[in-house]
């Protein structure tokens, strides 16, 4: 090896948080089948009903799991949700 680099900070929009969904829609969803929101979107899309999205900029961090709960807890203590 004949240099180092540091770790890149990567920053990319994606698909998380709260979805909401007109309740016409509901009727698209399949019963008794695996069906992601990404499912949702692609079907309203593919059918030219209209999807929008609202970007944050601001801290978010998925809570789905207990470490990531906790770190979320950390960055509070240190003000990085501010």
């Amino acid at each position: 090896m004949t240099h180092v680099e540091e770790k890149l900070c990567k920053e990319f929009p994606v698909n998380a948080g709260i979805n909401l969904l007109d309740p016409l829609a509901i009727g698209l969803i399949p019963a008794g089948e695996y069906f992601d929101a990404t499912d949702m979107i692609r079907i309203l899309l593919d059918s030219d009903r209209v999807v929008a999205a609202h970007l944050i900029r601001e801290y978010w961090l998925d809570v789905g799991r207990l470490p990531d709960l906790e770190q979320a807890n950390r960055d509070l203590a240190k003000g990085l949700m501010e």
